[in-house]
């Protein structure tokens, strides 16, 4: 059972996706056709209207009222539902819908499927029966395709109202990517790179993979210099990042935010920065706030082969040849999808009120991710929503 938006609200559709309606099994094998396709004779006279109604599963029913009783969706924004899972699907594709402004830089899209049609998405990975299908229905997060940014335009300007503020940003979208949506970052792209070509160690010396990169791609001075760590680092994560050479900051431990509140409360008198240092301030708080847990919280994440956005110094060969090396890898492989993952809708009132809260929370801080986006590749300056 897949359940959309589509036809109670056009406008909806930016960034969400479309999906089939009800799947229903197919009328019974064996009966005789003449039973069941004559019809009675009935006069000209008498006005016919049908309505085909299914039934609902009892699952999805009292699902359904426990949203309604506890939850923030609004009973005015269902018309004409024909189950209980078609309202809950329009209240809640409503709600979504008034969560933000269209996002100008992640490409993120939201569908309502239940249990078997979670399990159809992911049939053909090998965890596929880790998943648990606990829930009668879930909200699947995916991306269609990743829009491609570079930061190296206002890399300069930035560096002139304080050399840590492009870091800052980069770092502060890394840990806010954490807990809301997946975005590919000039630190995880040199580690994409370290995995494809030096063993997965991003700090390792020239001399170290030299033996490892002639077997694979022979003798050749001009070819090995292309892989060389000391040439790929330099352009993937250049010094003007001021990034940590040891690259992609790990999930445990002390996190590294860059400059702290008063530093960029400081900096909004800089022409030029105002905006983003605000911004940057708004997003601090909000990773604050989300006190280290994931706002989506997936019981099964899948394997996406896309990212909502990537952020990279350059948009150059390299880093055309590495997002092809990326998308052969991870389609080749057989365990992609277009999912980020399964978020199983709640169901008592206490768990259903957290939710919405973190769903909410999550919103903004996309939202505030969009916008710091925004400002350090295009230089715009965004109207706070």
């Amino acid at each position: 059972m897949l359940l959309s938006p589509r036809r109670v609200g056009e406008s909806l559709n930016e960034g969400f996706a479309a999906v089939a309606q009800f799947q229903r099994p197919a009328a019974a094998a064996g009966r005789p056709a003449h039973d069941f396709l004559t019809l009675p004779d009935v006069s000209a006279d008498v006005t016919i209207r049908g309505k085909l109604r299914y039934q609902t599963p009892e699952g999805v029913a009292t699902l359904v009222r426990a949203q309604f009783d506890a939850g923030p969706l609004r009973a005015r924004d269902v018309n004409a539902p024909t189950s209980a899972g078609d309202a809950y699907a329009q209240a809640l594709y409503k709600w979504l819908g008034r969560q933000h402004l269209p996002f100008r830089f992640l490409n993120l899209k939201f569908s309502l499927l239940d249990a078997d049609s979670v399990l159809s998405e992911i049939s053909h990975q090998y965890e596929a029966n880790s998943f648990t299908a606990d829930a009668s229905l879930y909200l699947a997060v995916s991306s269609d395709g990743e829009g491609i940014y570079e930061v190296c335009a206002h890399a300069e300007k930035l560096s002139r109202a304080h050399p840590q503020l492009m870091a800052t940003a980069l770092r502060l979208i890394e840990e806010a990517s954490w807990r809301s949506a997946w975005i590919r970052t000039p630190s995880e792209l040199l580690s994409h790179f370290a995995h494809f070509h030096w063993e997965g160690d991003e700090t390792v010396a020239d001399s170290e993979t030299m033996e490892c990169l002639i077997d694979r791609y022979g003798d050749d001075q001009e070819t090995l210099q292309n892989y060389l760590p000391s040439v790929a680092r330099e352009q993937l994560v250049p010094p003007a990042l001021r990034l940590a050479q040891s690259g992609r900051r790990r999930r445990m431990g002390r996190r590294d935010y860059g400059l702290d509140p008063a530093t960029l409360e400081s900096l909004t008198r800089r022409q030029g920065v105002t905006r983003l240092c605000h911004e940057l301030i708004h997003l601090r708080d909000l990773i604050r706030r989300a006190r280290g847990r994931p706002l989506f919280n997936y019981s099964y994440r899948a394997n996406p082969v896309y990212s909502a956005a990537a952020l990279v110094w350059e948009n150059d060969n390299r880093i055309q040849q590495l997002f092809d090396d990326l998308y052969d890898y991870d389609w080749n492989g057989g365990e992609a999808t277009m999912h980020l993952g399964f978020i199983p809708i709640a169901q008592d009132a206490p768990a259903i009120r957290r939710q919405y809260a973190d769903w909410q929370l999550a919103f903004q801080t996309m939202a505030s991710i969009d916008r710091v986006i925004g400002h350090i590749t295009n230089g715009t300056e965004l109207e706070q929503s």
